[in-house]
């Protein structure tokens, strides 16, 4: 299946967002330390990165407390999954599961849908037009 958007260039513009508007809006009012951890996951398992745990807590922008908290949920929820590194079996690497990139992609393609039907572009880039003259935006 070929999606619409490009969803992975979705989620960085979204964590750019995300994080623009922390100049102006404190974290603790904004903050949603699951969803950005799941937005940095996809990231940086669609670049080939690997995510140590501490790496994923910073990226949440939540105390460590916190964000260990929301992993474990994520965790829970089978989401998020916990490995041991390979090299270093002291660290801990953390994976979407499937079943997290499949539940991050659809609901970063619903926010553009809703986005695009609602006459907004948030997270989207310049629509094309189509043969029919209506125009489809390219994340």
């Amino acid at each position: 299946m070929t999606e619409r958007f490009d969803v992975v260039q979705a989620a960085k513009r979204m964590l750019r967002a995300r994080r623009r508007r922390e100049r102006f809006i404190p974290l603790e009012v904004l903050g949603e330390p699951g969803w950005d951890i799941l937005l940095y996951l996809l990231v940086s398992q669609a670049e080939g990165r690997e995510v140590p745990l501490k790496s994923a807590c910073h990226a949440s922008g939540a105390p460590t407390s916190t964000a260990m908290r929301c992993l474990q949920r994520l965790r829970g929820h089978q989401l998020v999954a916990f490995d041991a590194d390979p090299v270093d079996r002291r660290r801990t690497l953390l994976t979407l599961t499937e079943f997290g990139q499949a539940s991050v992609r659809a609901a970063l393609l619903s926010t553009c849908e809703a986005s695009l039907e609602e006459g907004l572009a948030i997270g989207c880039e310049d629509p094309v037009m189509t043969d029919q003259g209506s125009a489809k935006y390219v994340v």
